[in-house]
C-alpha cells in the first residue's frame, strides 16, 4: 500500500505540467515530421527541377546546332522563340565561343517571346573554359543554365534564364496548414502529409512528362526539315555514319544517291516561292513513294535530296530504284491550278567501292550527279573517276 508521499500528485499544477509536457513533445514531433517532409520534398523538387532544366537546355542546344553551324541567325531566333513557349523560361541567348551575341529572345510586356537586337556581347563565366554545361544563380531567385553547343568542336553557348520557381513557397504553405490541422488530430495530419507528398509527386511527374514532350518536339525540329518533314542534313549525316558502321561490321554494301531537281528554278521564279515550296512538298511525297521501306531519304538543302540505299552488292540492285525515282519525278502534276513538270539528275556512289566515309561518299555522289546534269539531265550517273 502506497504511502501518501509515494502517491502521484494529482493537483492542477501537476495536470497542467503533464499536459504541457505532452503537448510540447507532441508539438516537437509534429514540427520534426513537418520539417522532414518539407526538407525531403524540397530536395526531391530541387533535384527534379535541376534535371529538368538540364534536359531542356540540352534539347534546345541540339536544336541550335544546325543553325549555328551554318550561321543562320534567323533560324536561331525562330528556335529560341519556339523554346520560350516553355512557361519556365524568361529569356534565351546564343553566343559564339568568344561571348559575341548571335541571337537573343526575351518575353515582352505582353508575355510573348520576341527577338532583342541591341545585345552586342557578354563576358563569359570562367567556368565556360571547361566546355561543360553548368548553372549559376541569377537575380531575384532566377537560375541561368549554360549549355555548350558543339558539333565536333565548340560552336558557341546557349544561356537560358529560368523564372523563379514558387513551388517551394506553395509547399511551405501546404505544410503550415497541415501542421495546424495536425494539432487537432494526428491521424488527419498524417493523411495530409501523405496528400502533400502525393501532390508533390504528381507535380514532378507532370513536369517530367511536359519536359519530355518539349524535348521530343525540339529534337524532332532539330532533325527534320520544317517544309517537307523529311530528315534534314544533320539527321542524314548521323544515319549515314550509323549505316556505314553497320555495313563495316557485317561486310555489307550500301549506296548514296544524290538527287538534284531539273527545271525547279524556272518554276520557282515564274510562280513564286510559295508555289516552289508546294512543289518541294510534292517531290518529297513522290520520293517517299518511290524508295523502299528499308531505305532512307533526306532533304539536303534547296532542291537537293539524298537517298541512302540499304544492303547493296552491285548496281543491278540499285537500278530499279533509280528508274522509279526518275519515273515519279517526270510525272506531270497540278498545284493551285497550275500544271507543271520536273526532271531530276541522280548521282550514285557505292560503299565500299567509291569511299568509306560519309563526306567522301556524298562528295562523289554529288560529282556524279553533276555529270548526269551536264549530260542533259533526267538520268543517273555512277561515280567512275
Amino acid at each position: 500500500m502506497l504511502r501518501r508521499s509515494d502517491r502521484p500528485n494529482l493537483s492542477s499544477n501537476y495536470v497542467i505540467e503533464t499536459a504541457a509536457w505532452l503537448a510540447s513533445v507532441t508539438l516537437l514531433m509534429i514540427l520534426t515530421g513537418a520539417f522532414w517532409v518539407y526538407y525531403e520534398s524540397k530536395i526531391i523538387l530541387s533535384e527534379q527541377q535541376q534535371q529538368a532544366r538540364s534536359q531542356l537546355a540540352q534539347g534546345i542546344g541540339i536544336a541550335m546546332t544546325e543553325g549555328l553551324a551554318i550561321k543562320d541567325f534567323g533560324l536561331l531566333e525562330s528556335r529560341l522563340v519556339q523554346a520560350l513557349s516553355n512557361p519556365s523560361l524568361e529569356s534565351a541567348l546564343v553566343v559564339d565561343p568568344n561571348g559575341l551575341a548571335l541571337a537573343r529572345v526575351e518575353l515582352n510586356d505582353k508575355g510573348l517571346p520576341e527577338p532583342v537586337f541591341d545585345t552586342k556581347g557578354i563576358d563569359l563565366p570562367d567556368i565556360t573554359k571547361g566546355a561543360r554545361a553548368f548553372e549559376e544563380p541569377g537575380i531575384d531567385g532566377r537560375v541561368i543554365a549554360w549549355q555548350p553547343i558543339s558539333a565536333g568542336s565548340l560552336l558557341g553557348w546557349l544561356s537560358l534564364e529560368f523564372a523563379y520557381d514558387d513551388t517551394e513557397l506553395i509547399l511551405a504553405e501546404l505544410g503550415r496548414k497541415a501542421f495546424f490541422l495536425t494539432l487537432t488530430i494526428t491521424l488527419v495530419m498524417l493523411a495530409l502529409f501523405g496528400l502533400i507528398l502525393r501532390r508533390a509527386h504528381d507535380v514532378i511527374i507532370q513536369n517530367e512528362i511536359q519536359l519530355r514532350r518539349a524535348n521530343q518536339s525540339l529534337k524532332d525540329a532539330a532533325e527534320h526539315d520544317p517544309l517537307t518533314r523529311l530528315p534534314n542534313r544533320a539527321a542524314l549525316m548521323n544515319m549515314l555514319q550509323t549505316w556505314l558502321d553497320e555495313a563495316s561490321r557485317q561486310k555489307l554494301g550500301m549506296a548514296v544517291v544524290f538527287l538534284d531537281l531539273d527545271g525547279f528554278k524556272p518554276l520557282n521564279d515564274n510562280h513564286g516561292h510559295r508555289f516552289g515550296d508546294k512543289v518541294l512538298v510534292w517531290v518529297a511525297k513522290a520520293l517517299k513513294q518511290a524508295i523502299r521501306q528499308e531505305d532512307f531519304i533526306a532533304r539536303y538543302g534547296g532542291d537537293e535530296f539524298v537517298i541512302l540505299v540499304h544492303e547493296v552488292s552491285n548496281m543491278d540492285e540499285i537500278e530499279p530504284l533509280l528508274r522509279r525515282v526518275l519515273g515519279r519525278l517526270t510525272q506531270r502534276f497540278e498545284i493551285d491550278g497550275i500544271e507543271a513538270g520536273l526532271g531530276s539528275s541522280l548521282g550514285v556512289a557505292v560503299y565500299p567501292l567509291h569511299g568509306r566515309s560519309p563526306n567522301e561518299l556524298l562528295i562523289k555522289a554529288d560529282q556524279a550527279m553533276y555529270e548526269a546534269k551536264t549530260a542533259g539531265g533526267n538520268q543517273w550517273a555512277v561515280w567512275t573517276r
